[in-house]
């Protein structure tokens, strides 16, 4: 008789794991095809920067509101993390001339990761906020980011 019972508490146990392990990502935020939305559409952006850049000498006066990059700007609205706008920091002066452009794309149980891209050739997932390096006051730049992301 325990055998029976104990047959069925595992039975119910397995059902009851199968079935968080299926309902699950309907249950996430994010998902790892977002991020890879998101991820490619910065990266054609990014390209669009360097032919911005080829053509007027610097970064300043880019614009996401064009014709050809709107439906990339909407994606990224779309599949980042709580539809985080993307943010793209310039920065000129007459020596030098940069971007730098991040957002939020996962939040995990230790904090958020980011997907940062910038011109000196970093893009990548990071758990620094990049806010707080990424800013228009020195060159831009994404931030070195020692811990790696965990939510990939």
């Amino acid at each position: 008789m325990q055998t029976k019972i104990i047959f069925a508490v595992l039975a119910i146990l397995a059902v009851v794991l199968i079935a968080g392990l299926i309902f699950l990502p309907l249950f996430l935020p994010f998902s790892k095809t977002s991020s890879s939305r998101v991820i490619s559409a910065i990266s054609q952006i990014r390209v669009a920067l360097w032919e911005y850049y080829t053509i007027n000498g610097a970064f300043d006066g880019f614009s996401l509101n064009t014709k050809d990059l709107l439906p990339l700007t909407k994606q990224i609205n779309k599949y980042s993390y709580n539809k985080t706008p993307l943010k793209i920091i310039t920065y000129s002066v007459a020596s030098s001339s940069s971007f730098c452009m991040f957002v939020p794309i996962y939040k995990t149980i230790d904090g958020m990761e980011w997907y940062c891209a910038d011109s000196i050739g970093r893009a990548d997932i990071i758990r620094t906020n990049p806010a707080g390096v990424c800013t228009g006051g020195q060159p831009a730049r994404c931030p070195d980011d020692e811990s790696p992301p965990k939510g990939l």
